[in-house]
């Protein structure tokens, strides 16, 4: 559904819209971004994100492992985190993190990888 929103008049034509993607009835959620990875230790890394939404039920924390090539969901943090760390990462495996912003059926990705 494609929601037009009035904005200011276009002065050649008088008419200007902006639209605005609206999912499900309510406004898309914006993605956690950006994502950052900060080592702890060699086995502990700090997943941080800044969290754009006043609506999303929580966020999910997935790894990709390259030797395995999958994704993996390792963690859930709440509404409103910007946090998360996970314990037993080995830094030789070479994992891409990813946090989504989820709500209902509604799901954004960022992924950051660590450096």
């Amino acid at each position: 559904l494609l929601d037009p929103v009035p904005l200011n008049s276009h002065p050649n034509t008088g008419r200007f819209l902006r639209i605005r993607a609206i999912i499900g009835g309510t406004s898309a959620l914006n993605p956690p971004n950006p994502v950052s990875i900060k080592p702890i230790s060699p086995s502990l890394y700090e997943i941080t994100w800044n969290d754009w939404n006043r609506n999303e039920t929580g966020h999910s924390i997935e790894r990709f492992s390259s030797s395995s090539q999958t994704w993996s969901a390792i963690g859930t943090a709440n509404a409103d985190t910007t946090v998360w760390q996970h314990n037993g990462a080995n830094y030789r495996d070479g994992f891409t993190y990813r946090v989504s912003a989820v709500r209902s059926s509604d799901t954004n990705i960022a992924t950051s990888s660590p450096t």
